[in-house]
């Protein structure tokens, strides 16, 4: 499939191309050629692909960034990241395997295809809206295993956290920043939050950056609320996650907790 990255030009002709959609780029590019990206990356002292002029023109995706100016961004991004990556299990999607009636086998199945072939290219925001044992942090922890380091999965709970220990020490801003400008965000349990008004005015902040350029920084939100209650409780986030515009929005209704099943490390 030919896929365009997002390119926007300026009035004197340079352009400003999506990081993000490069990098996803280059990571199929070399899947496809059996090649590891940081082999394909020169290490030239003038890159030996763009000549130094930081972006190159592909059949398959036209204008890109070159994959040295990627390969800087993404070690930049590890390291910003580093601090707030929390415990991802060592979850996947080949291990999700879909339970209950017919009806819930075949909107699991459909939602882990769809996850999994988001994660080669991200071009929109994913929501899913479940109750607990639904199956949504396996396949947030999937996705995360898939992309790599360019991934960020976080729970409320943690970004919470993260949220008060920045105001104690003095650097919410860099937090913010960092937040708003993950590659992708795997945002887990919305809405489990303890209802700060200024928590949540802070992630409101962080999701209303990332929707401004959502294609920038692809995110997928998982919560235990309905919809309704999104909405209710919610409204300013719901307005953003909920948005079909650019969000592909899943309600895992009907769906039993895998734990009514009997326990597994797969789900």
């Amino acid at each position: 499939m030919i896929r365009r990255i997002q390119v926007d030009w300026d009035v004197e002709g340079n352009p400003t191309i999506s990081m993000t959609q490069s990098y996803f780029a280059w990571r199929e590019l070399c899947r496809l050629r059996n090649v590891q990206m940081e082999a394909t990356a020169s290490r030239m002292e003038v890159c030996t692909l763009c000549h130094g002029d930081g972006i190159v023109q592909s059949d398959e995706y036209g204008w890109m960034n070159c994959i040295c100016v990627v390969m800087d961004r993404l070690r930049e991004k590890k390291a910003a990241l580093a601090p707030y990556r929390g415990m991802v299990r060592k979850n996947t999607f080949n291990g999700f395997r879909p339970w209950g009636s017919q009806e819930s086998r075949k909107l699991l199945a459909e939602i882990k295809k769809h996850l999994k072939a988001w994660t080669i290219w991200p071009d929109r925001w994913v929501t899913l809206i479940g109750e607990v044992g639904t199956g949504k942090s396996h396949l947030l922890e999937a996705a995360a295993n898939e992309i790599g380091p360019m991934a960020l999965y976080i729970s409320a709970f943690d970004l919470e956290a993260h949220i008060y220990k920045a105001v104690r020490s003095d650097y919410l801003g860099q937090l913010i920043l960092t937040m708003e400008t993950a590659p992708v965000l795997l945002y887990d349990d919305m809405g489990s939050e303890h209802g700060s008004e200024f928590v949540n005015d802070t992630v409101q902040a962080i999701f209303m950056s990332r929707y401004q350029r959502p294609l920038e920084y692809p995110t997928v939100v998982a919560t235990n609320l309905d919809e309704e209650s999104v909405r209710n409780i919610q409204p300013r986030m719901a307005d953003r996650i909920l948005d079909r515009s650019i969000a592909d929005v899943f309600p895992l209704k009907g769906i039993v907790s895998w734990r009514a099943n009997g326990p597994t490390e797969t789900r």
